[in-house]
């Protein structure tokens, strides 16, 4: 059963819009979405029709959630940090210092990469059904 949510539209670009989430009474504990304090999220949804900032739009959200994203982003950097500590333990802090930068940086673009894979794979991630209510701002002025 596929879930769908009334969004609104914070930023479109080519091909994606970041829309805010507001949670309510009926979402019960799912856990599809992790909420904030001000029980909002903001996420990233692929999106084929036009829409702007402002806009009211119907999402369909992904069947399962993303549940190895919190691993990719930290425990992938954790773990060759670690790696090039333990690797470069006897060594002198010339060389300890280069080997931990470059195993961040490795990290970093691992986890670029990650999200450029989920980004394509439509079943991960929401997105945009239809258009509910276009921002009109500026046309009555």
């Amino acid at each position: 059963m596929r879930v769908t949510e009334e969004c609104n539209v914070i930023k479109a670009e080519k091909g994606f819009v970041l829309i805010e989430l507001v949670k309510k009474p009926e979402c019960g504990n799912c856990k599809l979405c992790a909420f904030n304090k001000k029980n909002a999220i903001r996420v990233s949804a692929k999106c084929s029709i036009e829409c702007a900032p402002g806009d009211r739009v119907v999402v369909e959200m992904p069947e399962k959630p993303l549940c190895g994203s919190s691993l990719i982003l930290f425990a992938i950097p954790l773990i060759l940090l670690l790696i090039a500590v333990l690797a470069t333990a006897n060594c002198k802090w010339y060389v300890q210092i280069p080997s931990i930068v470059i195993a961040l940086a490795v990290g970093l673009i691992t986890v670029i990469l990650c999200d450029k894979l989920v980004k394509k794979n439509s079943k991960r991630i929401p997105t945009v059904k239809k258009v509910i209510k276009e921002n009109n701002i500026g046309e009555n002025q």
